[in-house]
């Protein structure tokens, strides 16, 4: 331990040193050294910024190095499953469609997971290997991955065996 201390106190006042070289051999900008300038004091940029401006001292700091966010930067944001407020609690629990005059949907399930990240991946993974639409839908505490939109479950049947081919051997068919 006092090994450690020692070592510590070294570390610390060789970079105080250091800290009181650079402060004491400081040049203004575009000076060589050597002559007369390098006797003038070096400006204090805290006193080139103007509170009542609406500037900090940090604004100066990064004056011309900001960064401009183009469209092309920001992430497209995925739907999520939207819930139906209005729906009879009866009809969902009797696993009817939560809606009478909107037939039941078909989607191919192919992951559930409580990983994000690992789900976006699979997200473009399927969307490169089918030519079907990709939903990721938030249930719970899951993250679902969805492929296809089908009217009718045989619509939905006929597809599965090429999904299971592309790897996805645990998909299965659901009702939304």
């Amino acid at each position: 331990m006092k090994r450690f201390l020692f070592a510590l106190t070294v570390v610390s006042a060789t970079l105080a040193l250091l800290a009181s070289a650079c402060v004491s051999t400081a040049k203004r900008p575009g000076t060589t050294g050597g002559t007369a300038d390098d006797d003038r004091a070096v400006p204090d940029p805290r006193t080139q910024y103007s509170p009542s401006a609406g500037r900090t001292f940090l604004d100066t700091l990064n004056q011309g190095k900001e960064v401009a966010l183009s469209p092309e930067d920001l992430p497209v944001l995925e739907e999520v499953a939207t819930v139906n407020l209005t729906a009879t609690p009866g009809a969902a629990a009797a696993g009817g469609a939560a809606d009478p005059q909107t037939p039941p949907r078909y989607r191919i399930q192919i992951l559930a997971s409580s990983q994000i990240d690992m789900v976006r991946q699979a997200k473009l993974n399927a969307e490169a290997a089918v030519d079907l639409p990709v939903f990721m839908v938030s249930e719970q505490a899951l993250y679902k991955l969805y492929i296809g939109n089908f009217k009718t479950k045989q619509e939905a049947e006929a597809v599965l065996p090429e999904i299971k081919k592309k790897g996805y051997k645990d998909a299965w068919i659901v009702s939304k």
